[in-house]
């Protein structure tokens, strides 16, 4: 597909050159022409792209496109009503027929556009875009231009935009956003840790840090329109949230308590994968119960009991790790007969990194204890007195 800027430039060029050969007598004439034509390729500040047409676009001027109901795919609600929409086909044919029907209608939008890596994941115009495309970044900054402008139309006054991105466009679509919602309307940017790693050298010959992080960029319509956000965080009572959960059929397992951790043996060690310290213990005549057994114990209720025991509630898993594939091995070569053993090792990534940390294992298969208390649901409800 053309580059429209590149075009309409040249044929400003091509014009320059014949009004100078009509006015090359003109000394006056050509110095001003000179100053438009060093205007025309002068380098501005702010973002500039290279425009360019998707065949959709051209295919638009001709051909309209029609939303077509398919009822077998119809979402309807437990109560018989009919909500929601699933659109199918081109974003922008969606987006243009959305404009028409939806205008001003909508409170948020959430997007997760291409990107643009130069490893196949971005497409324009049936085309997949490489890191050798010279028009690489000004195909994607026109193909999210176009879009990002008819999202704006949809949004209510009070309404707001989340756009997820890589570090790859973070920097350029801050600015075109900057130019389609507004300067004044720019809310935050979020950084969204992905995954854990180890340091922040490269790997290989990659001489690159290692990415962990992913930005979701948030622009309101009008930002003096825009109620307040609600917190991150809905605090519920941990008996509501669990018969929420029964009522959902959402599992709940953290059920049982360590009332009493044992008395603690050393009995040997492993090596995690660089071969640094892991410690074995016995525990022996550990107090295990119900959350149930425990309240009744106490003379409480269950959520009494949970408020309690928070810190001690858990549940088993039997989840795969190469740590827990070492203490399975270290089990049977120790011959060890107790059901309950713990470990102490200095983790070198993660939340726990650099600091001693204390997991336990139950049984021969060497279920792992995953403590209430390290789910995230505790930071809303657990630890709520």
């Amino acid at each position: 597909m053309p580059n429209l800027s590149q075009i309409k430039r040249q044929k400003m060029l091509a014009f320059l050159d014949t009004i100078r050969e009509e006015h090359k007598g003109d000394d006056d004439m050509l110095i001003a022409l000179g100053e438009i034509e060093s205007e025309l390729n002068a380098k501005k500040y702010g973002l500039v792209w290279e425009q360019h047409e998707e065949a959709v676009d051209i295919k638009m001027k001709t051909h309209i496109p029609v939303f077509t109901e398919v009822p077998e795919r119809e979402i309807t609600a437990a109560t018989g009503e009919t909500y929601n929409f699933l659109l199918e086909g081109d974003n922008l044919h969606s987006l243009r027929l959305l404009e028409k029907t939806h205008k001003g209608k909508i409170d948020v939008i959430y997007i997760d556009p291409p990107y643009n890596t130069g490893k196949n994941d971005f497409m324009y115009d049936d085309n997949c875009i490489g890191e050798d495309d010279s028009f690489r970044h000004s195909k994607w900054l026109s193909f999210m231009s176009e879009r990002l402008f008819v999202a704006r139309n949809l949004l209510t006054e009070e309404g707001a935009i989340f756009i997820l991105i890589s570090d790859i466009e973070v920097a350029q679509l801050k600015m075109l956003c900057d130019d389609v919602f507004g300067e004044t309307n720019y809310l935050n940017i979020i950084s969204v840790n992905m995954k854990n790693i180890a340091g922040a050298s490269g790997g290989g010959e990659d001489k690159r840090f290692k990415k962990n992080c992913e930005y979701i960029l948030i622009y309101a319509k009008n930002y003096s329109a825009l109620p307040i956000f609600n917190g991150a965080y809905v605090y519920t009572e941990l008996s509501e949230l669990i018969k929420t959960y029964i009522e959902e059929g959402v599992s709940w397992k953290y059920t049982s308590v360590l009332l009493y951790e044992g008395d603690k043996e050393y009995i040997g060690s492993t090596a995690d994968g660089d071969g640094n310290d892991i410690k074995i213990y016995l525990r022996k005549n550990p107090i295990v119960k119900s959350v149930k057994q425990a309240a009744t114990a106490d003379n409480i209720s269950e959520q009494e009991a949970y408020k309690k025991y928070g810190t001690k509630v858990f549940r088993t898993t039997n989840a795969q790790s190469s740590i827990r594939a070492r203490i399975l091995q270290s089990r049977k070569e120790l011959s060890i007969s107790e059901d309950l053993i713990s470990i102490e090792y200095i983790p070198k990534t993660g939340k726990n990194k650099g600091k001693v940390y204390e997991q336990y294992y139950k049984g021969d298969k060497c279920n792992l204890f995953r403590l209430y208390c390290d789910d995230e649901r505790w930071h809303r409800v657990g630890n709520r007195n």
